[in-house]
């Protein structure tokens, strides 16, 4: 993969948009990306197939080659050191989501987390000359490079400017669609407030620490009621609501870090009593990812776990009565086959294959069967036995599954 670091960047150019930027070879890579997404069924909007065609996504990846500019890849446009803190979107990932947001002419729309402009280009198309599109950014030199690309690629007057994502851009809304183009483990309350009543909003969102997980959430008068739910990652939001999320690392192994949304405390000191005990390993198992979310969520006591090295990536369950622990570790690029083991007691560990035997009676539900609601943070619910509350500043998550039968 190219290194694109941002010291390689283009510096902002004010010269007049070039005839040239979008030569044949180009525009060939690039219909070739748009038929393959159709073929694979990623694209069945017309509007959408148009807007990608007509956007030249190697502009906004200047030193990429055609080849890599329109692969079905993401690709990396700003690091700090070694870790990208900005990409540009897999376009499989870019088109789901466009799908998601089910954009009208005539509409006004947000995006948050810019990148250097190619969605917001997509947004413009699909919204019209009579709609109007924002996208904003952290991070300044995105935005020059942003403001450049979109007026060489004919697009001056969309707007792209500097602000804190947590914060929207409260001086255009309302807003009919707004799109994150970056994940999040919260929902801030100015997206709320500046989200039509009856829009709706696309946001990588972690639950409970677990990635991958793109709700489409449609704004009523008491929350956000989720419509679609699809499976895409995405660079982490920054600003302030980077810092909204609660992980705890005990002293007693240091090397792992949870992530906890229940509806009590972490349990610091149980954890680092239960995790002073002798560990057993246990036979691996195949778990797969939908089974790992269904765990996470439904499970009372659970919590996200990441390795330090970030080679691994599990999940824990904790047996407060019988205190024992059964942790189940993966590769963190991907679920499958888990290593098993357990802290004190095996009760937790029954609680685990309780858990998955549920999972597997429900017809091994997955995205299509999840359903999120969001309800201000404190607020009293009556939650049916087959919910869960996460719970998150400013807005909490009711999570439940919908069986297959």
């Amino acid at each position: 993969m190219i290194d694109y670091h941002a010291d390689r960047c283009p510096p902002p150019i004010e010269a007049e948009p070039d005839v040239s930027i979008d030569p044949p070879d180009a525009v060939r890579h690039r219909h070739a990306m748009v038929e393959a997404l159709e073929h694979r069924g990623i694209i069945t909007d017309a509007a959408i197939a148009r807007a990608m065609r007509k956007v030249p996504r190697h502009i906004f990846v200047p030193n990429a080659s055609l080849q890599v500019a329109y692969a079905d890849n993401v690709i990396p446009v700003k690091y700090a050191g070694l870790e990208a803190v900005s990409t540009l979107s897999q376009p499989t990932a870019v088109a789901t989501m466009l799908h998601q947001l089910d954009i009208m002419q005539g509409m006004r729309v947000l995006e948050i987390g810019s990148g250097t402009g190619y969605n917001a280009a997509l947004l413009s198309e699909l919204a019209g000359p009579d709609g109007e599109v924002v996208a904003i950014d952290i991070d300044s030199e995105l935005v020059d490079i942003a403001r450049s690309t979109l007026r060489i690629g004919g697009l001056p007057r969309l707007q792209v400017e500097e602000r804190d994502g947590f914060y929207g851009y409260p001086e255009k809304g309302p807003f009919d669609r707004i799109e994150l183009s970056v994940a999040t483990h919260i929902i801030s309350p100015y997206w709320f407030d500046q989200l039509a009543d009856g829009g709706l909003i696309v946001v990588p969102l972690y639950l409970s620490g677990m990635p991958y997980v793109t709700p489409t959430l449609r704004k009523h008068k008491i929350g956000l009621v989720s419509e679609s739910i699809q499976p895409c990652g995405f660079i982490p939001l920054q600003g302030l609501g980077a810092n909204s999320v609660s992980k705890f690392r005990l002293p007693i192994r240091t090397d792992l870090l949870f992530t906890w949304e229940g509806t009590h405390e972490f349990p610091t000191d149980l954890m680092t009593q239960i995790l002073s005990n002798s560990r057993e390993e246990h036979a691996s198992r195949q778990i797969p990812w939908s089974a790992a979310l269904y765990l996470l969520l439904m499970h009372h006591s659970s919590s996200y776990v990441e390795m330090s090295d970030h080679q691994l990536q599990g999940i824990s369950l904790i047996n407060r009565n019988d205190r024992s622990v059964v942790l189940i570790l993966t590769p963190s690029d991907r679920w499958g086959q888990s290593r098993v083991m357990t802290y004190g007691e095996n009760t937790a560990l029954l609680d685990l294959e309780a858990t998955i035997t549920a999972w597997e009676k429900d017809g091994r539900p997955g995205l299509t069967n999840l359903q999120l609601q969001t309800i201000p943070t404190g607020s009293a619910i009556d939650l049916s036995p087959a919910a869960r509350r996460l719970r998150k500043p400013y807005f909490d998550l009711v999570v439940s599954y919908n069986p297959r039968h």
